[in-house]
């Protein structure tokens, strides 16, 4: 949980560096954080860039070329697994309290309540 912590704050921080809105939306969020928590924990957020074979298409026999594209598939299969699970952990680091009050943004809908991230 502190590691995806940081990785938030940075993103935060990042946020208001470029006068972007931190909560406006949840997709890039993740987009930024799945990378960061994929090099720490790849077998639970599935590889931080999906590897390109050692060899050419042409220099590969079938055999490498299946075992490739069956890897292939699987990275890809590993990285929506990575998004779901980043917005299930920050819905655990904030109380879901929905109301009328709350801000609306994506992320505000989604989480129920506004970041208070202290970076």
């Amino acid at each position: 949980m502190e590691i995806l912590q940081k990785y938030v704050k940075e993103f935060k921080t990042k946020c208001e560096f470029n006068g972007a809105d931190f909560e406006a939306d949840l997709s890039i969020m993740c987009s930024e954080i799945r990378p960061c928590m994929a090099a720490d924990f790849a077998e639970d957020f599935g590889p931080d860039i999906v590897l390109e074979p050692g060899k050419e298409r042409k220099d590969m026999n079938s055999e490498e070329y299946e075992f490739y594209r069956e890897e292939l598939e699987e990275q890809k299969r590993q990285i929506p697994n990575g998004y779901q699970r980043i917005i299930l952990v920050v819905l655990n680091l904030v109380t879901v309290q929905l109301s009328p009050s709350a801000p609306n943004s994506i992320i505000a809908i989604a989480l129920g309540t506004r970041l208070s991230i202290e970076g």
